[in-house]
């Protein structure tokens, strides 16, 4: 539970082989889980599933093919038809300091691992965002390039962003990988608590009162050349 938000998880898919870019699997969840948690005021639900199913898809619309679906469902105020139609458009958003690219790159990586993300949604009704990555067409033998996703135990995670929900939303998946994370709420705080301990990845927001998280990303990259 983060806040008034509460989580469930229904892992369906064990065993299923897909092969994707970890990190960005992982960006395309929390991209995800802040939407989904922004999107419930009021508090609610967010259930994270997997399954395996079939789909056709972009290269392959003639036949379908089994894949991994793993679907992010809210309980939040939801869209109408015309914004839910723009949902995956670059910097399009509904919120005062949202970027417009979330649902982007979550669409690009899927694109990239030759699938595909779908959206459903309605006001009132909460919103369903759906992953569809295909099975991989080999098995790489042990002591090649393609390897499980290892839990990351003991990898410290700076978490920078002035809404403490979000922050908290995001702590709680990045726990369930192993990281251990810090939060902060500003700039200012995040170069006190870099130049205090080290960290191996710094997750800050982009828009945030005073200096804002790209200039802070550029800062923290020189300091750690």
């Amino acid at each position: 539970m983060v806040g008034d938000v509460g989580f469930c998880i229904h892992l369906g898919a064990q065993g299923a082989k897909i092969k994707v870019d970890q990190t960005a699997l992982l960006t395309s969840l929390i991209n995800l889980t802040v939407n989904a948690c922004h999107a419930m005021d009021g508090g609610g639900q967010v259930v994270i599933r997997s399954f395996v199913g079939s789909s056709a898809l972009p290269a392959q619309r003639d036949s379908k093919k089994e894949c991994v679906m793993v679907e992010m469902l809210d309980e939040g105020r939801g869209m109408d038809e015309h914004t839910c139609s723009r949902a995956f458009e670059p910097f399009f958003s509904t919120k005062v300091k949202g970027t417009g690219l979330g649902l982007t790159s979550v669409q690009e990586f899927c694109r990239s691992s030759e699938g595909f993300a779908e959206i459903e949604s309605a006001p009132g009704r909460g919103t369903s965002v759906r992953l569809v990555l295909p099975f991989a067409d080999t098995v790489h033998p042990i002591g090649s390039s393609f390897e499980p996703l290892k839990i990351s135990t003991g990898r410290q995670v700076l978490i920078v962003d002035d809404e403490i929900d979000t922050s908290e939303a995001l702590k709680e998946v990045l726990g369930e990988e192993g990281y251990i994370c810090s939060i902060v709420s500003s700039s200012t705080d995040a170069r006190r608590a870099m130049e205090q301990q080290p960290f191996d990845l710094l997750l800050t927001d982009v828009v945030m009162p005073g200096e804002g998280g790209i200039e802070l990303s550029h800062w923290a990259i020189i300091r750690h050349q």
